[in-house]
């Protein structure tokens, strides 16, 4: 859905076709509901900087995102195995 609506955001931005019938508009706004719903707890999450959280026993993401105190710089996110990962400090090892 999400690649249908940037084709059709395309299409009418750029080659001005013409928009969907009105049942289908209605459709993808209410996809567009689910999809801004479903990320609304993220979009009000401001964090102090750098954060891991445990997933599952295998893996943890981790990333470090913007902050007001950083004027919203880009951030980085990923995953590590569990076994990349120490709550207590280790001898040459990030921080």
């Amino acid at each position: 859905m999400v690649d249908e609506l940037i084709k059709l955001r395309n299409a009418l931005e750029h080659k001005f076709e013409k928009p969907p019938k009105y049942s289908r508009c209605l459709e993808y706004a209410e996809m567009v509901w689910y999809l801004l719903k479903s990320t609304d707890y993220y979009a009000r999450q401001v964090s102090n900087g750098a954060y891991y959280v445990d997933i599952n026993n295998d893996h943890y993401t981790f990333g470090y995102r913007g902050t007001p105190n950083n004027n919203w710089k880009n951030g980085v996110d990923g995953f590590l195995p569990s076994k990349m990962v120490s709550k207590e400090p280790k001898k040459n090892t990030l921080k």
